[in-house]
């Protein structure tokens, strides 16, 4: 695995690590959307994620296999659409389903392939 893609997926992990770490303040949906500050930090680092992803050359993303790449793009396009609305809804819900699987695929990634 080239450094390049190695320091993306770094990236990825950082900003999938943020969005726990700034989602577990809360204990639920209705306190994650009161706080602006927060819910746009983890709204950011969902798009963060995602650019990094689309930097990845298609032929590392064949070669990570226990990746789902159309979920980091899912992160961003349902969550926050082309008027700049935010699903706050969908963004808790996201945290708690699909960020988990994310950072452990992450996680087992950069095992396999080494960490920069």
């Amino acid at each position: 695995m080239d450094k390049q893609t190695l320091e993306l997926l770094q990236t990825m992990l950082t900003g999938i690590k943020k969005v726990q770490e700034l989602a577990g303040n809360f204990t639920n949906a209705d306190e994650f959307k009161n706080h602006s500050i927060a819910n746009h930090a983890v709204i950011l680092n969902f798009i963060s994620v995602s650019d990094a992803v689309k930097k990845i050359d298609e032929s590392a993303k064949a070669q990570i296999t226990t990746i789902q790449w159309d979920e980091f793009d899912y992160l961003e396009k349902k969550v926050a659409d082309v008027r700049f609305t935010l699903d706050l809804d969908l963004a808790w819900e996201l945290i708690h389903t699909k960020v988990p699987r994310l950072k452990a695929a992450l996680n087992n990634c950069l095992n396999k392939y080494g960490q920069i």
